[in-house]
């Protein structure tokens, strides 16, 4: 149809007796090729692979090859359907190496990160969060209940209270607190948090780093 000969480059009286698409692909076209064809009598098949468009370019496509019968079950055909999915995998690789890059600056200034829902009481910790406050990697109990039993029972008041305002007058909250580790020793932690609020102006999810 057209949007094949928009996004492949082809004029349409090359395609009749063609098959363009796998035949061009990069790479992955020979085991491409093979699925389909060990395909053609089952089911069909659905897939994913690097391709060329006539100019040369390259294109990420995905494939939905569904088989057509006749009455008596005898393969007649075969429906193709294949979208240029080169936009989504581009920026979800962009997004994935963004994230890489964050860890690693995390992991070198030795930062942790939190995030709460404020409404659900879930919450997320860093790894290093979790060192920071003497628990193994995934033992925090990822709800806010847990981020006040890791304080220190003199400081938890006073940290709530701080947070509270902050909250009231929709600033940055700065505070210290003390943390008590499973062996007896007692850290101090500097946190940031930030938070953003619902369309009723109440606090909807908080942020920051320790």
């Amino acid at each position: 149809n057209s949007a094949f000969l928009r996004t492949y480059g082809y004029a349409a009286e090359e395609v009749p007796g063609q098959t363009p698409a796998p035949l061009h692909s990069i790479g992955s076209g020979p085991k491409v090729l093979e699925d389909l064809g060990q395909n053609a009598n089952g089911d069909g098949w659905l897939g994913e692979f690097v391709n060329r468009r006539k100019d040369g370019t390259e294109l990420i496509v995905s494939l939905n090859t569904s088989v057509i019968k006749d009455p008596d079950g005898r393969v007649v055909g075969l429906l193709r359907v294949a979208r240029d999915i080169t936009e989504r995998i581009g920026a979800e690789r962009a997004v994935r190496t963004a994230e890489e890059r964050m860890r690693f600056a995390l992991e070198a200034a030795e930062v942790g990160i939190w995030e709460a829902d404020l409404k659900t009481g879930v919450s997320f910790w860093t790894e290093r969060c979790e060192e920071m406050h003497g628990l193994a990697h995934g033992a925090y109990g990822k709800t806010f209940q847990s981020f006040i039993d890791c304080i220190h029972p003199d400081d938890q008041a006073r940290t709530m209270a701080i947070l509270d305002e902050a909250m009231r007058s929709r600033r940055e909250a700065r505070m210290e607190y003390r943390t008590v580790w499973p062996d007896g020793s007692v850290r101090h932690i500097a946190t940031t948090a930030n938070f953003s609020y619902d369309e009723t102006g109440q606090p909807a999810r908080g942020a920051g780093f320790s």
